[in-house]
C-alpha cells in the first residue's frame, strides 16, 4: 500500500462520523431503561434497583417497586443497566412441559390395558403429573439464565469512551 493510500485511510477515520456502536455507547442511561445504583448517599453504601425515569444535571430519578427515587450523581459510586431480562419464566414453563411429558410417558408406560378402572392411564397420569410437574418447573426456573446486567463506566465526560477489544487502536486528540 502507498502513502497516499495510508494518507486516505487515515483522512477517512479522522473525518468520518462516530461509529453507531459508538454511539450508542454514549447514550446507555436512557429513560426508560432498567438501572441498578450503588450510592454512598447513606452511612452504608445501598443499592437501588428500578427504570430510570429522569436524567437531571445533578441527580437521576429511579422508580422503583414502591417508591420514587432522586440520586444525587456524585454519590453514585457503581451503576449497571439491564440488557436482558429474567428468562426464569419461560424456564419454569419449559420445565412444567417437560414435566407432564414425563408423566405421560411414565402413565403409558405403567397402564395396563386389562384394568379394572376404565381410566387407569388418566389415573396414572394425574398421579405423576403431581410428582413431575413441580419438579420440572422448579428445574427450568432454576436452570434459566437471570437478569443480565452490564456495568455502565463511571467516567468524566472528556474520557475515553471507545470500547476495548482486539486488534489495533489509534486515537487522536487535541486539546486547547
Amino acid at each position: 500500500m502507498g502513502t497516499l493510500g495510508i494518507v486516505c485511510y487515515l483522512y477517512l477515520g479522522l473525518v468520518s462520523p462516530v461509529p453507531p456502536e459508538l454511539a450508542q455507547d454514549l447514550r446507555v442511561l436512557q429513560p426508560g431503561t432498567r438501572v441498578r445504583l450503588a450510592s454512598g448517599a447513606v452511612a452504608k453504601p445501598t443499592v437501588i434497583e428500578g427504570t430510570l425515569r429522569e436524567v437531571g444535571p445533578d441527580s437521576l430519578t429511579i422508580r422503583t417497586s414502591d417508591r420514587q427515587v432522586a440520586v444525587p450523581i456524585a454519590t453514585i459510586t457503581a451503576a449497571w443497566r439491564m440488557t436482558r431480562p429474567s428468562q426464569k419464566k419461560k424456564g419454569a414453563l419449559i420445565g412444567l412441559a417437560a414435566g407432564l411429558t414425563a408423566a405421560a410417558a411414565f402413565a403409558l408406560a405403567v397402564t395396563d390395558e386389562d384394568s379394572v378402572i376404565a381410566d387407569s392411564w388418566a389415573v396414572s397420569f394425574a398421579s405423576f403429573s403431581l410428582l413431575f410437574a413441580p419438579v420440572g418447573a422448579g428445574v427450568g426456573a432454576i436452570v434459566a439464565p437471570g437478569d443480565r446486567w452490564t456495568a455502565v463506566p463511571l467516567s468524566a465526560p472528556d474520557a475515553d469512551r471507545y470500547p476495548s477489544g482486539h486488534g489495533v487502536r489509534v486515537s487522536y486528540s487535541i486539546r486547547f
